[in-house]
Parts: structure tokens; C-alpha cells; sequence
């Protein structure tokens, strides 16, 4: 990516997290629990994200009616097995 911000563990090296700017990035704070990452870029631009994907898809359960139907499941996820995303949420029957 040409503008983005990278968040690495300093204990493996690994990186854990990866987001797109709109710009080039001039400022990057995480929260003090580590579970958002804020970006400010040059174009006066700022984002405030969930850094891990198992975060975003627990926020995402929380707002959403319902699981994806099967059809909606192999248009975003291609050959992805499906499985609910969202346990608690109703499973459609389409």
C-alpha cells in the first residue's frame, strides 16, 4: 500500500495489523487498551479503528439483524466454508 499504517508486535516481529490512508499518514496513536488505532493523515483526514479483525467482528455482531444467507456468504466470500459469523444473531433460510 502506498499510504498505510503497519502495527507490529515488538515481542515476534509479527505484524498484527495493517489499514489503507487516504494520504500520507502524519500521525498514529493507539488506545490505551490497544484496541483502536487512530490515523491522521496530510489531507486534514482522520480514522479511528478496531485493530484486530476479531474486535471489528464483534462490533459488527453487535449492529447487525443477522447472519449472512448462503448466497450473500459466496458473493463476499468466495469459496470461504460457510459458517455463522455471528452466533447470536438468526440464521436467514435463503
Amino acid at each position: 500500500l502506498q499510504h498505510a499504517v503497519r502495527v507490529w508486535e515488538v515481542a515476534t516481529g509479527r505484524e498484527v495489523a495493517r489499514t489503507a490512508s487516504n494520504g500520507t499518514v502524519s500521525a498514529v496513536a493507539l488506545s490505551p487498551d490497544g484496541r483502536w488505532i487512530a490515523v491522521g493523515s496530510d489531507n486534514g483526514l482522520a480514522r479511528v479503528l478496531l485493530r484486530k479483525p476479531e474486535d471489528l467482528i464483534a462490533e459488527a455482531c453487535l449492529r447487525l439483524p443477522r447472519n449472512f444467507t448462503k448466497d450473500e456468504w459466496e458473493r463476499y466470500m468466495g469459496d470461504e466454508p460457510y459458517h455463522l459469523t455471528c452466533p447470536n444473531l438468526p440464521t436467514p433460510d435463503k
